[in-house]
């Protein structure tokens, strides 16, 4: 299976920035972050 490299940048990206933001809810960070 091979993927438009377009795709799979835009795929790895959305992981690092889901990951990222379920990873800094766990910080007091949401009164700047709003």
């Amino acid at each position: 299976m091979t993927f438009p490299r377009g795709m799979m940048i835009g795929a790895v990206v959305m992981t690092v920035i889901v990951a990222a933001s379920n990873y800094l809810v766990q910080f007091p960070v949401n009164d700047w972050v709003t």
